[in-house]
């Protein structure tokens, strides 16, 4: 049956399941290692083949992911250690977002992406230990005005880029 403790549970085991899609950066050069890092969380993983088809997660699926994690490190019932990982979780996306490398899609040029980091970034800068960096601030005030442009002369939003964008701002 569907309880408190077994959505908890649930909510943990997410958790860590989203950690594990950073790239083990074990054993390479300082330069590899935060390439590597600068890219996010990895795709999905195709267990039938043990493979990571995309090396990367679009921006929208990282940004609402760190949304997710920024979220679960507020939750009292959630051990300080946990609720410490997501919100670091949530920053070093946030990072990994603001560094577009050469072939990475800019997050954006997706609204609904750009309303998730904002999001993101009002979460884990009231957080306890919080782990926004002034490169990371910046950014974000920058993403916040990219959005209210892409509000005022962007294409129609579609109804879900319209509920993200006014949740947001």
């Amino acid at each position: 049956s569907v309880t408190r403790d077994a959505m908890r549970q649930m909510c943990r085991d997410i958790a860590r399941h989203l950690q594990q899609r950073w790239p083990n950066v074990d054993g390479l050069v300082v330069d590899a290692a935060n390439g590597m890092r600068s890219l996010g969380p990895r795709s999905q993983y195709c267990a039938a083949t043990g493979e990571w088809p995309d090396p990367v997660s679009p921006p929208g699926e990282q940004a609402l992911a760190a949304l997710a994690m920024a979220r679960l490190g507020l939750m009292e019932w959630l051990p300080a250690e946990e609720r410490e990982a997501a919100s670091r979780f949530a920053c070093q996306t946030l990072d990994s977002l603001r560094q577009v490398a050469s072939g990475e899609t800019d997050p954006c040029s997706d609204p609904a992406a750009m309303a998730c980091m904002l999001m993101t970034g009002e979460i884990v800068s009231r957080a306890p230990g919080g782990c926004m960096s002034e490169p990371l601030r910046t950014w974000l005030a920058s993403v916040r005005q990219k959005l209210l442009n892409w509000l005022e002369s962007g294409p129609d939003p579609t109804p879900m880029q319209a509920a993200m964008v006014l949740a947001a701002l």
